[in-house]
């Protein structure tokens, strides 16, 4: 009436505007209602009053699709509305807000209605153009019956497996579909159940609603694309899953769900642990009376223990006092043969017979030494001076000493070396006691037409010396005990040289850990 031009547009921060700027028709009804379609918003009513728009969408009023092609008005019920979507043909019952869809489900003949292809006349004849063709009726002789259909539950997954009818899980008897409860197992407790209406069409005229009773009373909205529903790490107990839809004509889907106890939970259990306790409390009783009994044990073994420390510590002062009283003689007496042994006036058999006197006593004096310098090792008192030698040139030269005696014995005595020139710091005093003990322990135990090898060789860092032979062996058992003082092993002395002192591998040991290596036997 004023002449004067107003811009309507959709602007979302400010509520009640145009829903949708994409308007595909306009149009006025009797009342002088406005009317906008749009495309993806629904329906809008423009309101005079206020100066501001109603809208009206498939999301919260039920209509069959935002995407409204054409809008006319009843021609029997005044201020009522025709309207064609992308979907189908729908009436608007304005004064009750309710909008009546027509779609295949309930009888209506066209899947899609084409743009612009809507018309009724004056006497309530409607007309409708689409894919298949046009079609007319009177409208006062349109009646909506609502198609009744029933959610199906179609599919379930336990712990992320779908479970088949007849499966190894057992759930299953015959389709989901079909069965009223299923059981799971404590470990099942994770499922979910998949649903569907029964004619195959989404229920996207009404909203799915579902709750699990036995767990909440409250009912849960679905989004209209979610068919899925998932419960998580539920108790054991009975519940009820109930699925239906917040508007009419659509049957309830109802399961029962009994989640197993775990077996820790079962009467059988229960009646274990009963068991267990009066078993554990007679254990118990028993441990106790054990304990006294070990606790005993340890005291003497602790004893034992302590006296055969207390032993072989007063062995060994022993052996060191009498070392020490008998290393003054013996080296003058090695120092008077050796005088002796310069005298050439002597018969080839007396001068054997001194010789034989010299080395006994070189060999019991070593002896001595052996076990004093063990009882500096015993101490901590034992120091190493190292240098650097040529560990190949010094092992090859400790074998050509003893390659005479071996051959004297018929015995194949090797060498085996890796390279010519091994640099090694050791202290070359010390290292002769370990080779001299080695090569002592392989002679004496072995015969005529046995195997004695020196092998040596170098492995990044390190450097391996094995001294082998095929003599009489070590039982199993004596292996880990050979390395220990005063430890003699039963092996028959094939040589007859008698009893060592049990101290000769022990000392060997500490001079090999003492130049930072290890030492083993197999």
């Amino acid at each position: 009436d004023t002449g004067k031009l107003t811009h309507y547009a959709h602007n979302p921060s400010i509520p009640n505007t145009l829903s949708n700027n994409n308007v595909n028709n306009i149009m006025q009804d009797s009342n002088g209602n406005l009317w906008f379609s749009t495309s993806g918003s629904g329906l809008d009513r423009y309101r005079k009053e206020s100066n501001d728009f109603e809208n009206f969408d498939m999301q919260k009023d039920g209509l069959s699709s935002d995407c409204i092609y054409e809008v006319f008005e009843s021609s029997i019920q005044k201020g009522d509305l025709l309207l064609i979507t992308n979907q189908g043909f729908s009436q608007f019952d304005y004064p009750q807000k309710k909008f009546y869809n027509y779609g295949t489900e309930n009888g209506f003949p066209l899947t899609a209605v084409n743009e612009n292809a809507l018309f009724v006349t004056h006497d309530g004849e409607v007309f409708l153009g689409g894919i298949q063709g046009m079609i007319s009726f009177w409208e006062k002789k349109l009646h909506f019956t609502p198609k009744s259909y029933s959610i199906i539950l179609s599919r379930l997954l336990v712990n992320g497996k779908e479970i088949t009818a007849g499966d190894d899980t057992g759930i299953l008897e015959q389709s989901i579909a079909y069965t009223p409860e299923i059981s799971l197992k404590a470990d099942q407790s994770m499922f979910s159940i998949e649903y569907a209406t029964s004619n195959f069409i989404p229920a996207n005229r009404n909203e799915i609603v579902y709750r699990l009773e036995g767990f909440s009373d409250e009912w849960n909205h679905t989004d209209r694309k979610q068919t899925l529903i998932t419960y998580t790490n539920l108790n054991p107990g009975k519940y009820t899953l109930v699925i239906k839809s917040d508007g009419d004509g659509i049957e309830e889907a109802r399961l029962l769900i009994r989640v197993l106890p775990p077996w820790y939970e079962t009467w059988w259990a229960y009646l274990i642990y009963t068991i267990c306790t009066v078993s554990l409390l007679w254990y118990l009783i028993q441990n106790y009376n054990s304990r006294i009994k070990l606790r005993e044990s340890l005291k003497y073994e602790k004893k034992h223990i302590e006296d055969l420390e207390a032993l072989n510590q007063s062995k060994l002062r022993f052996f060191t006092n009498i070392s020490h009283e008998f290393r003054t003689p013996l080296t003058l007496i090695v120092g008077q043969v050796e005088t002796l042994l310069q005298v050439q006036t002597f018969t080839p058999n007396i001068y054997h017979k001194i010789l034989g006197i010299y080395k006994n006593s070189l060999q019991l004096r070593e002896l001595i030494t052996e076990l004093l310098d063990f009882r500096k090792q015993e101490q901590g008192h034992m120091k190493i001076k190292v240098s650097r030698h040529n560990l190949v040139n010094f092992l090859y030269e400790n074998y050509l000493l003893f390659l005479e005696y071996a051959s004297s014995k018929q015995i194949n005595f090797k060498f085996n070396k890796q390279s010519d020139d091994i640099e090694v710091w050791y202290d070359q005093k010390q290292m002769q006691k370990v080779v001299n003990n080695l090569l002592s322990n392989a002679l004496k135990h072995t015969k005529a037409e046995d195997t004695i090898s020196i092998n040596v060789s170098q492995e990044n860092k390190y450097v391996i010396i094995e001294i082998k032979d095929t003599g009489t062996g070590i039982a199993a058992a004596e292996i880990d005990k050979i390395f220990d003082r005063f430890y003699q092993t039963e092996r028959l002395d094939s040589l007859n040289t008698g009893a060592g002192t049990g101290i000769g591998l022990a000392l060997t040991k500490g001079i090999i850990e003492l130049h930072h290596g290890t030492i083993r036997v197999e």
